[in-house]
């Protein structure tokens, strides 16, 4: 998706949220733009990666719920950034590598729920 396609998606005037289930990759600029809609749920379930920066201007998210359903890992600067989020959830459906210090930062998320870590913890 072209940074111009997220930034006309962004002004979606629908206060549900915005579904991109089939998008495996998207840009740092791409989640930028995408990151200023104004609705509840920003559903990226098809990304597979989520760089430093794509985490950060993800945490700027106003919505209520991020969904990351395929996100297998997520850097330590990743989750400290998510951590910021001040929505109500973080979806990691496929989270199965983290390391202790993003564990530590995610459970500083203010939110109500992480939902679904799947970790293989000592494996």
């Amino acid at each position: 998706m072209s940074v111009a396609t997220a930034e006309s998606l962004s002004k979606f005037e629908g206060k549900e949220g915005i579904h991109l289930p089939s998008l495996a990759e998207l840009s740092d600029a791409a989640v930028k733009s995408l990151s200023n809609f104004n609705g509840n749920m920003l559903g990226l379930n098809g990304l597979r990666e989520l760089t430093d920066a794509a985490a950060e201007s993800l945490a700027k998210f106003k919505g209520k719920w991020i969904g990351l359903h395929n996100i297998t890992k997520l850097s330590d600067a990743a989750a400290e950034s998510l951590s910021k989020f001040e929505g109500e959830t973080i979806i990691l459906l496929q989270l199965t590598e983290l390391s202790d210090a993003a564990t530590e930062s995610l459970a500083k998320h203010k939110g109500i729920c992480l939902v679904h870590l799947s970790l293989n913890q000592g494996k």
